[in-house]
């Protein structure tokens, strides 16, 4: 999350400690692409046609992950919309969970990794 700019900065001095903006460090194009993702996630949760189709194919762990952020996530946007918070802060809020969802994917078990000799062999093919 602080790697993609969606972690507020801090100004600290003696006992007390302001949080501000976003850094906005890393790739601005990806964190783009989480804020338009998260705007998703204002309406209920479910599995359309559409998502039901490219979800072939998939291993019932990611199918589990998948369903398991659009509950969380759906009610992140809800409460934080029920404190009246800008919408602008919404979304940046969910984006920053919708990262964390991304790093349990990638970091766990359920999608297989390519080992470092498939990697290079993959170079050498280019």
């Amino acid at each position: 999350m602080g790697y993609l700019g969606l972690v507020p900065s801090e100004e600290i001095s003696n006992q007390s400690r302001r949080q501000g903006g976003i850094t906005k460090c890393g790739n601005s194009h990806v964190r783009w692409m989480l804020a338009e993702c998260a705007q998703n996630y204002r309406h209920d949760p479910k599995v359309s046609p559409n998502l039901s189709k490219r979800q072939e194919g998939q291993s019932s762990a990611v199918k589990d992950l998948s369903w398991r952020a659009q509950n969380r996530l759906n009610q992140r946007f809800r409460r934080l919309s029920a404190r009246q918070l800008r919408y602008n802060k919404i979304i940046i809020a969910v984006a920053r969970e919708l990262s964390g969802f991304g790093w349990e994917l990638y970091t766990s078990s359920i999608v297989p990794q390519p080992s470092p000799s498939a990697a290079a062999a993959a170079a050498n093919a280019s």
